[in-house]
């Protein structure tokens, strides 16, 4: 079976798409570190954050719904984290700086510190998934390689994109087969039934793993990953990095003023 859901539109033709891997992880990460310091109560900053992350899914002509479905499904676990922000009174409060909400005590500086880390996750999410929609994965693992990111990270995540999709034709034919031998059946049968598999599944992954360990041990595996192409910086990456960087920096040094 075939599995898109991580790099699901890097076969398409864009602007964003003929950027260098390197290009675009260099982008991603300044986008992060100035989306994460900058000030909570910096709104019309974030506002504009938002709009080249828009300006940047309309470049790669990737569905905006797309992006949007999967954010859906990161942020609810950041607020989740944060939900108690408000709860925790801070030194600095003073005394007006308090709600009483049905009788629970919700400091005001908690709940700027919930709405910023909800924007800026979102943002920094949304950049990430763009990247990772825009580019395919071993070209991108390529990129990390070549700006010198630790080896053992490389190939952890390499290995988690070739075997993550057998894992999960594993589960799905472990389903089936418990769908046709157990049709229906009473709620605490099925919980049962459920812990079995991730069981087995934990011991099939384990073995597995042992045999391609050996297997590679046996081919000379030395950590490097050996490709026929190896991409190069081009006019339009640099081009690409100085508006980028040069626009988002801007926007940071205003977001502090």
């Amino acid at each position: 079976m075939q599995h898109g859901f991580i790099d699901k539109y890097s076969d398409r033709h864009s602007p964003i798409h003929s950027l260098d891997p390197r290009t675009k992880l260099i982008c991603l990460l300044t986008f992060v570190v100035l989306v994460v310091t900058t000030p909570n109560r910096a709104v019309g900053a974030f506002g504009l954050f938002g709009m080249v992350i828009l300006l940047t899914v309309i470049l790669s002509r990737i569905p905006l719904r797309y992006v949007l479905k999967r954010l859906g499904l990161i942020v609810p676990f950041v607020l989740l984290t944060a939900a108690f922000l408000p709860l925790v009174h801070r030194p600095e409060s003073g005394p007006g700086d308090s709600l009483i909400v049905w009788g629970v005590t919700i400091d005001r500086a908690g709940l700027l510190l919930v709405q910023g880390a909800a924007v800026k996750s979102a943002l920094a999410v949304s950049a990430m998934i763009v990247l990772t929609a825009s580019t395919r994965f071993p070209v991108l693992l390529q990129g990390m390689e070549r700006l010198r990111a630790p080896k053992v990270l490389v190939m952890i995540l390499s290995f988690m994109y070739r075997y993550i999709f057998v894992i999960i034709d594993e589960v799905m034919r472990m389903q089936r087969a418990e769908a046709s031998r157990a049709a229906g059946g009473r709620t605490w049968r099925r919980v049962r039934a459920a812990g079995t598999m991730i069981g087995s599944l934990f011991i099939r992954t384990y073995e597995r793993a042992e045999r391609v360990y050996q297997s590679m041990n046996s081919r000379g595996f030395d950590g490097d990953i050996c490709t026929m192409h190896r991409p190069a910086l081009s006019t339009g990456d640099l081009l690409f990095v100085v508006l980028f960087l040069g626009g988002t920096i801007t926007v940071r040094l205003w977001g502090a003023a």
